[in-house]
């Protein structure tokens, strides 16, 4: 989960200058384009709109935040976070955003290896059948491309109603772990899944960032979708073209 929010003004965003290329160029093209912009994604415009909200306050909302805002009354959200210097972050965030406006949902803060509790707390045992596991692991070390596959193919049959989504980077130096997780993963998940999951039960969509080159880090991002809900891989492939146009230099 991380810290589930970060400091625009902090020494390692003014370093990397992840938001000067990355959420600013992409809120500035919006504002620029002004009345073009009604032609967007409504998901775009959702998170831009949450984004604009949160910049105000000085600060980025990561996926932990973006999910408790948009959490309905009897929602559950569980975060999970193993660094013991990000979990400190994220209960305090998450704590000072409930003092910030009353969270709509219930959210719960876990000390604990996310592939390890992916495991443990599948099925849920209480609330509604149906949800959404997002699985955004740091890919620091070669195993973790791994470890993603072993826990998407061994969580997907045990929630026979749940969505996933798997986050992951695009690294020249790690492509081999990459393809080897992508490999086994479409051919699991071919095994695993039937007709009755939907006409697309899975597919992987990627996206390289304009004018990244590939040996200088992180070039592109691609995310696996399981069991999505009808027409997400069409809305998410018109996310993919909007913000290939925003984000460009």
């Amino acid at each position: 989960a991380g810290a589930g929010r970060y400091r625009l003004d902090s020494s390692w965003s003014m370093q990397t200058g992840e938001a000067a290329e990355g959420i600013f160029r992409l809120l500035s093209h919006l504002e620029q384009d002004g009345a073009s912009s009604a032609g967007i994604p409504e998901a775009v415009a959702v998170y831009a709109g949450l984004c604009r909200d949160c910049r105000s306050g000085g600060w980025y909302p990561g996926s932990p935040e973006i999910a408790r805002r948009l959490s309905r009354p009897g929602d559950g959200l569980v975060l999970c976070e193993l660094h013991p210097s990000e979990i400190g972050e994220l209960r305090k965030n998450m704590h000072a955003a409930a003092r910030e406006e009353k969270p709509a949902g219930r959210v719960h803060v876990h000390y604990r290896d996310g592939f390890e509790a992916l495991g443990a707390l599948l099925p849920p045992r209480s609330g509604p059948r149906r949800g959404l596991a997002l699985l955004d692991p740091s890919y620091e070390l070669p195993e973790d491309y791994r470890h993603l596959a072993d826990a998407v193919l061994h969580a997907v049959p045990r929630w026979t109603t749940g969505c996933f989504l798997a986050w992951y980077p695009l690294v020249e130096r790690r492509s081999r772990p990459l393809m080897q997780m992508k490999d086994r993963l479409a051919e699991g998940l071919a095994a695993q899944l039937s007709p009755a999951d939907g006409g697309d039960p899975f597919f992987f969509l990627e996206m390289e960032f304009p004018a990244a080159e590939t040996d200088a880090g992180m070039y592109g991002c691609g995310m696996l979708a399981v069991r999505p809900p009808w027409r997400f891989r069409q809305e998410a492939e018109k996310i993919r073209t909007c913000l290939l146009r925003l984000l460009q230099p």
